[in-house]
């Protein structure tokens, strides 16, 4: 006998990927869980490199802050890698969620020794 199959099956994944965006809106998380995905999406969206001198901040009416380590870097990431970083955010994210980066040394690093309070 001939096996009976389901003309069209569920695509649950499917179902989820629309579903879960309208809860997390509904219980006021969605800034909390897109935030934490930019922070999980770090390295791949700013490179290795990028990552271990600069982090993901808070985001305050479109405007992602960008905690960098270094005054070095702080100066070459202004120079040259602002665009970038914004431009790699908002592809990811979407330009009406992230509309302006500000770098900025990283307020959690103690100044005497530049490293995490």
């Amino acid at each position: 006998m001939g096996r009976v199959e389901s003309p069209s099956a569920p695509d649950l994944a499917r179902d989820f990927a629309e579903i879960i965006p309208d809860v997390l809106r509904r219980a006021g998380l969605e800034d909390e869980f897109w935030e934490q995905q930019l922070i999980e999406d770090w390295t791949a969206l700013v490179g290795q490199q990028i990552a271990r001198n600069a982090r993901p901040g808070k985001v305050e009416r479109g405007t992602l802050f960008v905690y960098v380590n270094h005054s070095v870097w702080l100066n070459e990431l202004s120079r040259y890698g602002k665009k970038e970083i914004l431009q790699s955010v908002q592809e990811r994210f979407g330009s009406a969620r992230v509309r302006t980066l500000r770098l900025q040394l990283d307020p959690d690093l103690n100044p005497n020794t530049g490293r995490k309070s």
